[in-house]
């Protein structure tokens, strides 16, 4: 009994294993993960997002691209600058990143990643600091 339960437990773990491997060759994950990009134009100004998803970071972003707003405004294919599996980590590296681009008065984007009356600002500004360091 005890064998038929350890070789059991073997296949089923070889089974999750390969399936496993077999996402991974697809581009996928088995976990969500969150992205920070940048779309310059050529007149440098810059607008920067965040997006998420299962697949890998780049396939994540290349869909978010895809059919971006300001790609009719002619910025260019978006680059990613961070990913990471901490959301608020994230959502507080767009608003850097916002903020650093309006104080070089280059920054495309028209409002904060996170207002300023929200209570969880400093929250999500502290994550990416711990996360990332400063921009």
């Amino acid at each position: 009994m005890k064998r038929a339960k350890l070789l059991l437990t073997l296949f089923l773990s070889v089974l999750l294993f390969n399936s496993t491997i077999a996402e991974a060759k697809r581009g996928h994950t088995r976990h969500k993960t969150y992205h920070t990009y940048i779309k310059e134009h050529k007149d440098r100004t810059v607008y920067v997002g965040r997006t998420s998803g299962y697949d890998l970071p780049n396939k994540n972003l290349s869909r978010r691209d895809n059919t971006h707003h300001m790609n009719k405004k002619g910025y260019r294919q978006a680059q990613l600058d961070r990913s990471s599996n901490n959301k608020d980590a994230i959502r507080g590296r767009e608003q850097q990143l916002i903020d650093k681009y309006r104080a070089e008065g280059r920054s495309a984007n028209k409002i904060n990643g996170i207002s300023n009356k929200n209570q969880k600002k400093s929250k999500y500004i502290n994550a990416s600091n711990r996360e990332f360091g400063a921009p």
